[in-house]
């Protein structure tokens, strides 16, 4: 799964306890790159976990559909030509709330896919050809001292086109909230990711590896009174593993614009639907640059979704 799928479900789980405040900018919170939970573009990802209304219920969910121009997990470029198109759905049960030090605990569970107009990627043999993708993913975050979030997840990717192996990997997310710390419109989200292969198909260019990948995310909401707020990020994100990039320390540096607006006449009180739209460049490194189109150290990816959270 790409970073940004797997930020946005990270997202989501750090602002379960912050429902006002999502009510003006959840929306541009669950389009930032999973990740905690999928491998992706960390662009600004993850499909973890969140929740768009304001609801005692413990049980939320997400689906959302995006189309990309790149996939490009991680700074490696799986997908340099054509469109990618990536859907996942994620469901969510909050099995502890509390005032103390720790704060809540969920547990979710996500479902992420990946179709490619390039048949090059497939086996010529696969009778799915475009199915380039499937992740399973099972985790749990806890937010901490009502600022933290920490998700813990373990994924499970297959290729029905026989891309490329069955792989897993285990990842850990560590977000800092900040919203209205300074100024309810403006937040900055620090926060690091660690991901470590199992045994399988590397998600890296070598098995068995640690990545480690730090970032920020600014952002600003316009509007936040209204029944359309705007939300305009700015997600930053580092990528970087000796042996997880096979021999270069640095394996990508990202950065790129994301806006996110809630339709309302497709929301209710209890539905957010969101559209989002942005651009991420992405500087890669020595060996990671060996995998992109005419092996270019500079790769740009467009991005266009929309997601229905409950």
């Amino acid at each position: 799964m790409d970073e940004e799928t797997e930020e946005v479900m990270m997202q989501m789980l750090t602002e379960k306890h912050h429902a006002e405040q999502l009510k003006q900018e959840e929306a541009a919170q669950q389009e930032r790159d999973v990740d905690s939970v999928t491998r992706g573009q960390d662009e600004g990802v993850s499909p973890e976990t969140g929740t768009a209304k304001k609801n005692s219920s413990p049980f939320s969910g997400t689906v959302q559909l995006d189309v990309r121009s790149r996939y490009i997990p991680y700074g490696i470029v799986i997908q340099g030509e054509g469109v990618t198109i990536q859907q996942f759905v994620n469901l969510r049960y909050s099995i502890y709330e509390g005032t103390d030090f720790l704060n809540n605990i969920t547990v979710f569970g996500t479902a992420w896919g990946d179709f490619s107009t390039n048949k090059n990627l497939s086996s010529p043999t696969s009778p799915y050809r475009n199915f380039t993708e499937l992740d399973l993913i099972a985790g749990a975050s806890f937010t901490i001292a009502k600022r933290y979030n920490l998700a813990i997840s373990y994924t499970e990717l297959f290729s029905p086109a026989s891309a490329f192996g069955d792989g897993r990997y285990m990842k850990a997310q560590l977000v800092y909230d900040d919203t209205n710390y300074t100024r309810n419109s403006i937040s900055f989200r620090p926060q690091v990711s660690v991901v470590y292969e199992l045994p399988g198909q590397p998600i890296g260019l070598a098995p068995n590896a640690w990545l480690i990948e730090p970032g920020f995310t600014p952002n600003y909401t316009f509007a936040r009174q209204t029944q359309s707020p705007i939300n305009v990020s700015l997600p930053m994100r580092i990528g970087l593993g000796p042996q997880f990039y096979n021999g270069s320390t640095y394996g990508f540096f990202s950065v790129g614009p994301q806006m996110t607006m809630r339709i309302p006449f497709l929301s209710s009180a209890s539905i957010t639907t969101n559209l989002t739209a942005g651009y991420t460049y992405y500087n890669l490194g020595k060996t990671t640059a060996e995998f992109a189109p005419n092996k270019s150290y500079s790769q740009h990816n467009f991005n266009l979704g929309l997601s229905l959270n409950f």
